[in-house]
């Protein structure tokens, strides 16, 4: 895999995650994950990405894959 690919799947991830907060805010999702919302908000700004354990915390709560999270999936 290409760096190229790991950028796009960055922006995806991005992307997908501020689809999938649906218009709540960043502040009250962190709070209901119960991480901080510094860390939201690098994951939305492609400037970090989550662990696995956070992939599955979101695929949960977001009721939605984390291979739709990431881009694997449509």
């Amino acid at each position: 895999m290409a760096i190229q690919d790991l950028d796009n799947y960055k922006t995806i991830f991005a992307e997908r995650l501020m689809e999938q907060l649906d218009g709540r805010s960043i502040s009250a999702f962190s709070k209901t994950l119960g991480i901080p919302e510094h860390t939201l908000n690098a994951w939305t700004r492609k400037a970090t990405t989550p662990r696995m354990e956070y992939l599955i915390l979101l695929a949960k709560e977001l009721r939605c894959s984390i291979d739709y999270l990431v881009g694997l999936e449509d």
